[in-house]
């Protein structure tokens, strides 16, 4: 999905953060503190389609004490394989592979649009990242995935050594 020519509404997505969002399986409220914001972290950001943090991005510059904001760039995939290129075309979202930074800066004056930080690898430094589970995460995980959100089945993994 690429975010940098669309405005936050067509994403569903709200400059002001007014909606808040409960994941029903998990806490994220201690998580998304603000003072656990820092320059460089790569964040799941929740959508309002179906309240799942679908979408991730870098955040550029965390000022709540002075401004009060938190800015990113929004990562989209870069699609490697036949799948990701099919899903990307049908606008469903994709959890893992490799995820390129766009132009654009998005800017928050609240922590509700946040989920979690994820722990990406570095491919190329502010351009290129690979996201994929690791040791010690929990992901929601759709079970046959299809374009009908309403009717998914959502598995629950937490990944052990």
């Amino acid at each position: 999905m690429d975010h940098s020519d669309q405005d936050p509404g067509s994403l569903g997505m709200d400059n002001n953060d007014e909606q808040e969002f409960t994941a029903e399986f998990y806490n994220f409220e201690e998580e998304r503190s603000e003072e656990k914001f820092k320059q460089g972290q790569i964040w799941a950001i929740y959508s309002d389609i179906d309240e799942y943090p679908n979408y991730y991005g870098l955040i550029k510059e965390a000022d709540w004490e002075g401004a009060g904001f938190v800015s990113l760039k929004w990562l989209e995939l870069l699609p490697m394989t036949e799948k990701e290129k099919l899903l990307l075309e049908n606008n469903l979202s994709v959890g893992c592979g490799r995820f390129k930074v766009v132009s654009g800066i998005q800017r928050y004056e609240s922590t509700c649009a946040f989920s979690h930080v994820v722990h990406a690898k570095a491919i190329r430094k502010n351009t290129l990242y690979e996201i994929y589970p690791n040791i010690g995460d929990v992901w929601a995980v759709l079970k046959n995935r299809s374009g009908n959100v309403d009717g998914e089945k959502l598995l629950i993994m937490a990944l052990f050594r």
